[in-house]
């Protein structure tokens, strides 16, 4: 059945494709493993991770033999669902079988916590969906899984926003055993689980902590029965029994335990004991073993020996100055090696990745994170000790891998099991290996890799169309380093170049920036960029490539310019490329400029001065647009801006008839600039779209137009986009020139600032504005924020997209606006037109023809949904095809006969319209599925429409009448005409 359920998810998927013509320009999924791993009883190693490669995060195992054979074909998917999962732990249960607890997220909403039981062959025993654990708000950095005598489990748990640890008993079935919730532990502010193990009769004991003050930190034992009562002393251990500040404590196989006190005072040592499940000191006098080094205790691991003893490691130190150290002590705690016990390594990484096991033969395996300070190489280290204390493989023991990372280690009875994860030549690695004692490998390198994916993450995205294809950049950081690179796209979403991108820069150990990216021609793009050397230096290249991806420099490109000054804009015009910088000399601020064409340097290799800043000022932004330079330059003293603009010839020089220093964009009062939004050419005039301060607390968007002639024919302060209202102020947000006029966004915002009106205008190359006077609102009283694009199709009409929460998590959905080439917003409202379980961010658009291309990053990071992981995002894209129509409004669809056009409101609670358009009379099925592919609701079976469109109203509810939850669902249409796919939120 779950095979079933994954193979409809995967064909649900496969149709919002057809629809949605969504396809990867970078892809990577994020693979999270937090040393889950347990030993079966058929003598072999399953690991647990977490892996979104499906959209959301599912559980994936594997199973290995002793060796690190693979046993099953592909890791099985244990745990996959609408939401966000992550393994947390798993145990070996009475009846030889597993269970395994993990956590779920689903948009923003608070933790559940799950539990499963499967088998050693990765059945499951619990119900397609696991059992809920609890439904409440959870750390869920600090739960433990603690196997029961029944073939259940005991879950323990911190309830941070009810401040109690809780306990939960689940049977062999997976039913609850106590009250919903569980039973209360202790309560109270800042406490943190520490440990929790069998007591050997069928309970378990839990170790926690509890802040008094900033300098006391206790650590208290409770004794639970199978019943949910305290055994014994409550705490277990009486306050002269032993220390409780800096406890760790361990389990041993004959169901007692040993604790251990780091007294950090000037002794420097660790206080030892052994009691058994109620509490009974089992040594006449606790030990007190004297530390071979000095420093914060990081971490301190135990690992237990066939004779009842135990090898304990100590990571000391911070920074550079740390040491790690193993001893070994025997049953009663007495030192087995000599005092200062086996220095491992000082080679230091600060952090608490440290892992030990014991193998029959006492041999004692260790795993360490090294490095990271200064010049030392990153790496995670392993090493093996013989029973007298010996280091079996060198002083340097054997590194696993050149980066940092999780691991952990079980210990067969003359080898050990290692696995880790970490990240190495733009890849994020799990990997296992196996050694025996003399340090042989029993998995061959090449086959170490249990999963992996793409590393780093991204930031920003452009999007430019060049003739029939669609180029993207993106920042991307997969070795390391802030690298640019871009894929090409064609109209019907296939990518020319190699899967995930091609670098814009030949080398992996160099950061880029793209300063400018621009479209030369309907086939090529000339790529402005600086790359910074490792010894500082920073360099600016040319790169011209086209669309098939050839590039026309070799190597970096054709050099600029070295050092110095950073090039701020790049202009392709005519037979050249024009470029603008600005240099000081002293208090003196000059503007600068370059000519290229045929790969030449027309105005000398450090080009030519083009014109002084005014005196007592200093240049802000600066611009070239054609042959038009343009900068913005600040008072020294009255913190005014102003912006000048000049025309040269292709010389460099003052064009006929301009002044050396240029004229002002927007002259008289009222004249201060806060934003050059963007520039454009109708013939040789310069168009200049802006945002003036008109006073102390108004701003208006402008346009301006200057003329070849040195004149500005719009007067002194351009022309209004929009007539500015009482108590508002306006911005330019996002400007698109076409050759029917220019589009743009202006956005009115309340006299707070806290929210304003979103209005789409367009003018003509006149300045008239073309949709009215007030334009076409698209968004009402939203809160500002500049996530806004447009897509101007070939007859005119627009789409408006824009980014908005959907919760209050801050994940980002993007929704359009339709608008008609008259000016007038389709009645249907804001339609939702990509939602995922992640944040979509920095969309961009850019259309040819009829074809809007749209690209965005998909984004994960560490504030998302499971604190502490690691960025993954990938960069996505999709197509949509513009039909014109004949009415106002535009309307997007796919190519088939039949479509899902959308659905309002969406998203809804608790009912919503669906629109379906039918191209002929067609015998219909419309459904709705949740994202696992289980259907909700049948709305219709082979039911017969008339061509036309048609609207079905879904009330929110299943087949039995029950309301639905929360969530994203699809709605599919189908018939033999075709089938179409619409993704809807229910948000309650």
């Amino acid at each position: 059945m779950k095979r079933i359920i994954i193979l409809i998810f995967l064909s649900v998927l496969v149709f919002i494709g057809l629809y949605a013509q969504e396809f990867p320009l970078r892809q990577t999924s994020d693979v999270i493993w937090n040393g889950v791993q347990v030993h079966t009883a058929d003598n072999c190693q399953i690991v647990f991770w977490s892996d979104n490669s499906l959209g959301s995060s599912g559980i994936y195992a594997q199973k290995f033999t002793p060796f690190g054979v693979t046993v099953w074909n592909q890791p099985q998917l244990i745990v996959s669902g609408a939401i966000n999962e992550r393994a947390l732990c798993a145990t070996l249960s009475s009846d030889q079988n597993i269970v395994l607890l993990w956590e779920e997220y689903a948009f923003g909403n608070q933790a559940r916590l799950m539990a499963q039981k499967l088998t050693s062959n990765g059945l499951t025993l619990w119900g397609e969906e696991g059992v809920h654990v609890n439904t409440d708000r959870e750390d869920l950095a600090e739960v433990q899984l603690v196997a029961n005598q029944t073939g259940g489990a005991f879950v323990i748990s911190y309830n941070w926003y009810r401040n109690v640890l809780f306990a939960q008993q689940l049977d062999m079935w997976g039913n609850k055993l106590w009250e919903m919730d569980g039973i209360s532990l202790a309560n109270g502010n800042i406490i943190k689980l520490k440990n929790s193990f069998k007591d050997g009769a069928g309970g378990f004991v839990v170790q926690y902590t509890q802040h008094t003050t900033i300098d006391n930190i206790p650590s208290y034992f409770l004794r639970i029965s199978a019943s949910g009562e305290v055994v014994g002393n409550n705490p277990l251990l009486g306050a002269g029994q032993f220390p409780r500040s800096n406890v760790t404590s361990f389990p041993t196989s004959d169901g007692n335990f040993i604790l251990c006190h780091y007294n950090d005072t000037s002794a420097n040592s660790l206080v030892l004991g052994k009691f058994d499940a109620s509490g009974n000191s089992l040594l006449p006098a606790l030990v007190n073993y004297a530390l071979p080094s000095v420093g914060y205790m990081e971490a301190i691991k135990f690992a237990e020996y066939a004779d009842g003893g135990v090898a304990i490691a100590t990571k000391q130190g911070t920074g550079e100055n740390i040491t790690r150290h193993i001893q070994r002590f025997g049953a009663d705690l007495d030192v087995m090696w000599s005092p200062e016990g086996v220095q491992l390594s000082n080679t230091g990484y600060e952090g608490r990745e440290l892992s030990l096991a014991v193998s029959a033969n006492d041999v004692a395996w260790i795993c360490w994170n090294s490095g990271g300070f200064g010049d030392l190489p990153q790496q995670i280290i392993a090493q093996a000790v013989d029973t007298d204390g010996n280091l079996l493989w060198g002083e340097d023991g054997k590194q696993l891998c050149n980066n940092l990372g999780i691991h952990s280690i079980f210990a067969y009875p003359e080898h050990a099991f290692f696995v880790w994860n970490s990240t190495s030549l733009g890849y994020k690695y799990l990997k296992r290996q196996v050694f025996n004692q003399h340090g042989n490998a029993f998995v061959y390198p090449t086959n170490e890799t249990i999963s992996q994916t793409l590393a780093g993450s991204t930031s920003g995205t452009l999007v430019l169309s060049v003739g029939d294809k669609f180029f993207t950049f993106w920042k991307d950081s997969r070795y390391g380093k802030a690298q640019t690179y871009y894929q090409i796209s064609d109209a019907a979403g296939n990518n020319i170049l190699p899967s995930n991108g091609f670098a814009l820069v030949p080398s992996i150990v160099y950061d880029d920036y793209l300063i400018k990216a621009t479209k030369m021609d309907d086939t090529n793009v000339a790529l402005l960029y600086s790359v910074r050397g490792e010894d500082g230096t920073t360099v600016h290249y040319l790169q011209v490539v086209d669309n098939s991806g050839y590039r026309r420099y070799p190597g970096f490109g054709l050099p600029i310019m070295t050092g110095g000054h950073s090039i701020r804009d790049m202009e392709v015009h005519e037979s050249g490329i024009y470029l603008i910088w600005k240099q000081h000399y002293g208090t003196v601020h000059n503007i600068w400029g370059q000519r290229i064409a045929d790969g030449e340097m027309m105005w000398g290799s450090e080009g030519r001065h083009i014109a002084n800043v005014t005196a007592g000022t200093f240049p802000g932004s600066c611009y070239v647009k054609g042959r038009y330079f343009l900068w913005t330059y600040t008072h020294t003293q009255h913190d005014w801006i102003r912006t000048n603009v000049l025309l040269v010839d292709e010389d460099g020089n003052p064009a006929q008839g301009w002044l050396a220093s240029g004229i002002g964009v927007f002259l008289g009062q009222g004249s201060d600039l806060v934003f050059v939004r963007d520039l454009g050419l109708d013939g040789e005039d310069l168009l200049v779209f802006g945002d003036l301060q008109i006073t102390s607390s108004i701003e208006r968007g402008l346009v301006q137009r200057i003329n070849s002639d040195q004149t500005r024919p719009w007067g002194n302060h351009g022309k209004a986009i929009r007539p500015l209202q009482p108590f508002q102020n306006q911005r330019v947000s996002h400007v698109k020139f076409a050759d029917d006029g220019m589009y743009c966004v202006v956005k009115d915002y309340d006299n707070l600032r806290l929210y304003c009106d979103y209005t789409v205008q367009k003018m003509d190359y006149e300045g008239n504005r073309l949709w009215g006077d007030m334009g076409c609102t698209v968004l009402y009283n939203r809160i500002p924020s500049n996530t806004e694009q447009l897509a101007v199709f070939a007859d005119g009409a627009v789409m408006y997209l824009y980014m908005d929460s959907l919760n209050d998590s801050g994940d980002h959905s993007l929704f359009y606006r339709s608008i008609s080439p008259a000016g007038v917003a389709d009645d249907a409202g804001p339609q939702l037109l990509l939602d995922n379980q992640y944040s979509q961010a920095n969309v961009r658009v850019d259309t040819w023809q009829n074809t809007a291309f749209v690209a965005w990053n998909y984004d994960q990071d560490s504030s998302g949904y499971f604190p502490g992981e690691s960025d993954h995002t990938s960069v996505w894209a999709m197509l949509y095809n513009h039909q014109p129509t004949s009415g106002d409004a535009p309307v997007l669809q796919p190519r088939a006969a039949l479509s899902l056009s959308g659905n309002y409101p969406n998203p809804f609670n608790p009912s919503t319209t669906i629109s379906m358009d039918l191209g002929s009379a067609q015998s219909v099925s419309l459904e709705i599925y949740n994202i696992k592919g289980q259907l909700v609701r049948r709305l219709a079976q082979n039911q017969t429409f008339p061509a036309g469109t048609h609207k079905i109203v879904w009330d929110g509810c299943d087949d039995g009448g029950r309301q639905a939850a929360s969530g994203l669902y699809f709605c599919r249409a189908s018939s033999q005409q075709g089938i179409s796919t619409l993704k809807m939120i229910m948000c309650k």
